[in-house]
């Protein structure tokens, strides 16, 4: 190998030598002439060819409908695009022209309304037909390769603009208003950015705010920054390779050195392979006053995040260097980044989103993202990256000069686009200034442009959803409607043929049967894929004119003063963080003496795990304490602090740490480590510790002390440590004597026997108090008798309350403050018998079921018991409204806080429900409802509607609430129970005359499901003996059994497995989850249905295998030959329970007896 780098000047045929050395296959390229003998075609971009597939399927579809009668014509003009095509005839392009005038879809323009309702969107513009029929003329050249005569083309073009077209079509005079953004648009759009939760990765909201940033300043196109939408697939974007970092010294602040970047856009316009096509620009950092806008914050931390310095760790190592710069220098970035794209895109993973490594982000993307943030900053209209670019150019025509002006756009000399696009149609000149010959008022020209900006008329309270009672119309449109008719028609005859299928009885068609049962869940996802469509289409059009109307009656709102309209919020949202007072309300008849005390001024409190980052972020951005590269470097420092990505949510104070572990046993926070999720498992694991804490102080504090019990043979005994104390109290409590001197017993105490300082004993009786002995000690003596401190959570102020002093004093305070502020205002019963009408809801599912919007309250006029609970967290915790007007239960259990729906629902079943009498009627619960009495249906009805409870279950939805309604239909009552059940056959019942039925949907067409009935006279009997062992099962269909009254997800084993005597197997019926037909469906047990009684695995199953750990009903049919395991001994049990626990036998031995008996005699 030569040391020389340089050779001499070769001649032609030594450079190809030499790149055929280099590159053997160019010898086949050099040697096939068979691909340079075809036609060559220009390369065009992927969206242009496209388009042109586009323009030819049009004319597909213009000779197919508009010659359909005429078939030589038709087959004349259907040609293929190759070379030899004919040209199509003057009248045949303008039968095209008026063809797409009639069909196109135009944007500008006001929508017209139908004779069926339906909207119709506006025609085409001449403008977009004329840049068709332009492209269309010149598919000739490219594709046929004889282009159309120009006499022919000019007639075309002419015909567009004669007054034959304009009678016949009237084409949209309409044209799209191009919005400007200024520095104020800017600035509101990247708060948003910045600080919204629903960009869950914080990289990407650096990556959302570089290219608005970049634009704003240098009027750069989108397409030079992120992968253009014409060149999607390119992966062509923005590089580490195109920015260059200078460090320069700083005389008056030689601590703070300036740095700046060179940013070099190589994919300009028309001009992406051209190496010598470039332009540079710089960008340095703004104040701090205005680091919202400062380029460099997105810049440096996406640098240091990709670890493209060479020389660099930290930013603290650029910005206030240990080792100040002398001299200019520039930053090196090592060669494996140089390729790097900065904006990269978003993918999603099972663990959640992640930053693409390699592909770029895409237009449409960036565009969706920006799209979203000025909805959310309440744009009167969406933020577009060319309204930026015309904000810029806007502004640079005032410094610089026509020619820098194009150059910095990126126009060609001859280019009229400054004026067509980007000019504006706007004059904010201060014209009258000029008029009367006196300076220009800059404070008014600026108020002109802010005025004239997209974020002129922003309000972040704009409707960013449908309200609840535009989704229940939308809900109750006829398509809508018919379509989940259809749905549930289909899948309720599914799932009668599924059942048909697994009935060992069945002796029809199978694969017609399977078949057909295809066809109908086919035909059922058809279904609902068409009403979400339909859905969110509509969503979206009725969402924007909504939005429209918003804003125009904005100035009407401002003059009358009156507020916009938005949710309702709850009333516990008022008080939430709050500490409590002083509660006025009375106590409970419940002795607290003054002399008892703890000494909790150095009791643990709880250590606030807040680590929430991106709060952090935005109080370094907006913070004004620092200047310069300082201010700079903290907001880097707090940039690069964040995680990788937003955690779910959590509780105040509970957010994980900076590493996205637990705070508490630093596991990382992902939803594998994590299943139940992150805010539950952080919320668990602060419980934990700090309950130790708690535990660990009062024994830490616990005073030496002698039991005062009179006639304790432990008198005089010193106890000096509390849990050995705690278990001597409870020994005389519980047993009547210490268990470790039982030589001296004394009498189980029937009354207290402690004995005061003052020698008196106390005497008084639990029965009489009504107390539990753990709270007579802790009222009347002082004494914390629990074993474990009491640790309660309040969800409304967010705090720990630890019951030091073991009679829930602490607790009982704070929830009657609680009470004070939030329910005591509705304690007062009216006399009022109406009906109180539901606030705020709307019925969905056809009537099943209601919806609420998320967070929202009641207006002041009820109660907020409803709450909002999300995985197990309880943003706002449950209460139950009827233990909280129960004078008779103590403040602590009247004012108990739920914070799991289905114990929530299994306790207002348990308690509230199950022990109402079935004729007889009841009023609310809640004083405020009046008076008004209901039947047991009708009472839990008026829970969930009027009250928002979750008792009939909830739905899955996460932009609103919805509230499963109780069951509707018929019902013949049960003589054997008198009692009402929650969702119980009682609630099938139809409402009571008077009753209002607003909410009531409808009579649906009922799906008719039969069930074969078994004709065996043996069917109600029990089968004893062996266990079938092959035997067909049926699948798991979930349903609500009528006889448990409880929904179970294998309905089908569910009544298999009861017994004879249970109420499952007496009513043997049950219904569908998610029929709106409610129907209850009988269920006809079989003789194979009667042995499976009992466990649904081991009944009958007497044998165990000690092999492989499985159980048998013969182990002759398992060993010695079938055991995976290879076992040679068993268990035997002759109850057919149990069989791990049975008799144990070596098999050898036992078969040698047993060759046709059935067990082992035990």
């Amino acid at each position: 190998m030569s040391a020389l780098v340089t050779s001499s000047r070769l001649t032609r045929a030594q450079v190809l030598q030499r790149a055929l050395a280099n590159r053997p296959e160019l010898q086949t390229v050099i040697d096939d002439d068979s691909s340079r003998q075809a036609l060559s075609f220009k390369i065009l971009q992927p969206a242009t060819l496209a388009h042109h597939e586009r323009i030819k399927t049009a004319w597909k579809e213009f000779v197919g409908s508009w010659y359909e009668k005429d078939p030589t014509t038709r087959a004349q003009l259907d040609f293929e695009w190759k070379p030899g095509a004919p040209h199509p005839e003057r009248v045949h392009i303008k039968n095209f022209v008026l063809y797409l005038s009639l069909t196109m879809q135009g944007r500008f323009g006001d929508w017209t309304t139908n004779e069926d309702g339906t909207l119709s969107p506006p025609p085409p513009t001449l403008g977009t037909v004329r840049d068709f029929i332009i492209i269309f003329t010149s598919l000739f050249n490219r594709y046929v390769r004889n282009p159309l005569p120009k006499s022919l083309t000019d007639d075309v073009m002419h015909y567009l603009r004669s007054a034959e077209l304009a009678e016949s079509v009237k084409l949209s005079k309409g044209a799209r208003f191009k919005h400007v953004s200024n520095s104020f648009d800017i600035q509101l759009l990247l708060e948003d950015v910045y600080s919204t939760p629903r960009i869950k990765l914080h990289r990407l909201r650096f990556q959302n705010a570089l290219p608005p940033i970049i634009t704003s300043i240098t009027t750069e196109r989108p397409g030079a920054i992120v992968e253009s939408h014409p060149h999607r697939g390119s992966n062509e974007a923005l590089a580490w390779k195109d920015l260059r970092f200078f460090v320069v010294p700083n005389e008056l602040d030689p601590r703070t050195p300036h740095v700046f970047v060179m940013v070099t856009i190589r994919l300009q316009k028309g001009l992406r392979h051209k190496e010598g096509a470039y332009k540079s620009f710089f960008l340095y950092p703004e104040p701090a006053s205005n680091r919202v806008l400062c380029p460099l914050l997105p810049i440096l931390y996406l640098a240091f995040d990709d670890n493209i310095f060479e020389d660099l760790q930290t930013p603290e190592e650029l910005l206030t260097p240990r080792l100040l710069p002398t001299a200019i220098h520039e930053l090196r970035i090592r060669p494996s980044k140089n390729e790097l794209l900065i904006l990269r895109r978003q993918n999603l993973t099972p663990d959640g989103p992640v930053i693409d490594p390699q592909l770029a982000m895409p237009y449409s993307a960036l565009y969706r993202q920006l799209y979203a943030s000025s909805i959310d900053a309440g744009f009167p209209f969406h933020f577009t990256m060319y309204a930026a670019r015309r904000g810029a150019g806007q502004r640079i025509t005032t410094t610089l000069s026509e020619d820098e002006r194009k150059q910095a756009m990126g126009h060609t000399d001859s280019s009229e686009t400054w004026i067509k696009a980007y000019l504006g149609k706007i004059n904010h000149a201060d014209l009258q200034s000029v008029q009367v010959d006196r300076a220009v008022d800059s404070d008014q020209t600026s108020l002109f442009g802010r005025a004239s900006g997209l974020a002129s008329r922003a309000d972040p309270n704009a409707p960013k959803q449908l309200t609840i009672a535009q989704r229940q119309e939308l809900e109750n449109a006829p398509e809508l409607v018919a379509l989940r008719l259809e749905n549930n028609q289909c899948t309720a005859k599914a799932r009668l043929i599924e059942q048909k299928l697994y009935n060992p009885t069945f002796r029809g068609d199978r694969k017609a049967s399977e078949k057909e049962k295809e066809a109908l869940t086919a035909q059922a996802h058809t279904c609902r894929r068409n009403h979400l469509r339909i859905f969110l289409r509509e969503s979206r059009v009725r969402l924007l004119k909504t939005r429209k109307q918003y804003f125009i009656d904005n100035s009407h709102r401002q003059l009358t003063g009156k507020a916009a309209p938005r949710p309702t919020p709850m009333l516990i949202d008022s008080i939430r963080g709050q500490r409590a007072s002083t509660s006025t309300t009375e106590a409970m008849p419940m002795g607290f003496p003054d002399d008892v005390s703890i000494p909790v001024s150095t009791a643990p409190t709880f250590e606030s795990t807040v680590f929430d980052p991106l709060a952090n972020f935005l109080q370094a951005i907006s913070s004004s304490e620092t200047t310069g590269n300082d201010h700079l470097l903290a907001c880097v420092n707090a940039a690069l602090a964040l995680p990788e990505r937003i955690s779910e949510e959590t509780l105040p104070g509970e957010s994980p740490t900076a590493e996205n572990k637990c705070p508490i046993c630093d596991l990382s926070c992902t939803s594998a480590n994590m299943i139940h999720g992150v805010g539950l498992h952080i919320h668990r694991c602060i419980e934990k510790r700090f309950r130790a804490q708690v535990q660990t102080f009062v024994e830490d504090t616990f005073t030496p002390v002698g039991c005062q019990w009179h006639g304790c043979p432990c008198q005089g005994e010193v106890w000096k440590d509390r849990p050995s104390f705690i278990v001597h109290l409870h020994d005389i409590i519980d047993h009547g004597r210490p268990i470790k001197r039982s030589l001296h017993s004394i009498d189980i105490p029937s009354a207290c026997q402690w004995v005061s300082e003052q020698g008196y004993i106390c005497g008084r009786s639990m029965d009489e108090d009504g107390l539990d002995w753990n709270t007579h000690f802790a009222v009347f003596h002082g004494l914390n008798t629990h074993a474990k401190v009491r640790l309660d959570y309040c969800s409304i102020r967010n705090i720990w309350i630890p019951d030091y002093t073991g009679d829930h004093a602490e607790l009982r305070t704070h929830v009657m403050t609680e009470y004070d502020q939030l329910f005591a205002q509705f304690e007062v019963r009216t006399l009022d018998d109406t009906i109180p009408e539901p606030i705020g809801i709307a019925t969905c599912r056809d009537g099943a079921a209601i919806q609420y919007e998320v967070g929202s309250g009641f207006e002041g006029v009820l109660p907020d018991c409803h709450g909002h609970i999300v995985r197990g967290l309880a943003i706002t915790p449950l209460i139950c409204p009827v233990c909280v007007y129960d004078r008779a239960l103590d403040m602590v259990y009247r004012m108990k806080q739920y914070t799991d729906v289905s114990a929530f629902a299994r306790h207002f079943r348990t308690v509230h429900v199950d022990n109402l009498e079935l004729d007889s009627e009841y009023p609310c619960a809640v004083p405020v409802c009046g008076i008004k009495t209901f039947n047991v249906h009708d009472l839990v009805r008026h829970y969930v509607t009027n009250h928002r409870l979750p008792i009939c279950g909830t739905g899955r939805e996460t932009r609103v609430r919805v509230l499963l309604l109780p069951a509707l239909g018929s019902y013949s009552p049960d003589t054997s129970s008198s009692s009402a059940s929650f969702l119980s056959a009682s609630f099938l019942a139809e409402p009571t005359a008077g009753t209002s039925t607003s909410l009531v949907p409808p009579p649906l067409e009922t799906v008719t499901i039969e069930i074969v009935a078994q004709t065996n006279s043996e069917s109600s009997d029990v089968i004893i003996g062996k266990r079938p062992r092959k035997q067909a099962r049926v699948p798991k269909i979930e349903g609500y059994c009528t006889g448990c009254r409880k929904v179970k997800k294998d309905i089908i084993g569910h009544l298999q497995s009861r017994g004879l005597d249970t109420q499952c197997r007496k009513k043997s019926s049950y219904v569908l989850v998610g029929d709106v037909t409610a129907q209850p469906i009988p269920w006809v047990p079989t003789a194979e249905d009667n042995a499976l009684i009992g466990s649904r695995d081991t009944l009958g199953r007497s044998y165990f295998c000690n092999g492989c750990l499985t159980c048998h009903a013969d182990i002759r049919d398992h060993l010695p030959n079938n055991c995976p395991k290879g076992g040679k001994s068993f268990r035997y049990n002759a109850t057919g329970k149990n069989a791990r626990k049975g008799t144990y036998y070596k098999f050898e031995e036992w078969i040698k007896d047993h060759q046709g008996g059935a067990g082992p005699s035990v």
